[in-house]
């Protein structure tokens, strides 16, 4: 006997709807696309960067050109 108020096996198999559409993207397209563009870098020890410049501290020093190592960056995002 079957429930008639059980849901079939193909509504449980079926994906929930998506809410928001989600545009990927290739870190290396992103990374070409920002190029000379000013951006935000977090790194894992809670410093952010911005255009060169520290965020969060009472003094700023330009920093010029920089260079992350690949590891320690937690994000990068256009600012």
């Amino acid at each position: 006997m079957s429930d008639a108020n059980a849901p079939s096996s193909a509504d449980a198999a079926a994906p929930a709807p998506a809410t928001e559409a989600r545009v990927t993207t290739k870190p290396e397209d992103f990374l070409k696309a920002i190029v000379g563009q000013t951006v935000v870098v977090k790194l894992s020890s809670g410093a952010q960067y911005r255009d060169t410049e520290e965020i969060g501290k009472t003094s700023t020093t330009v920093l010029g050109d920089c260079f992350f190592r690949g590891n320690s960056v937690l994000h990068i995002a256009k600012a």
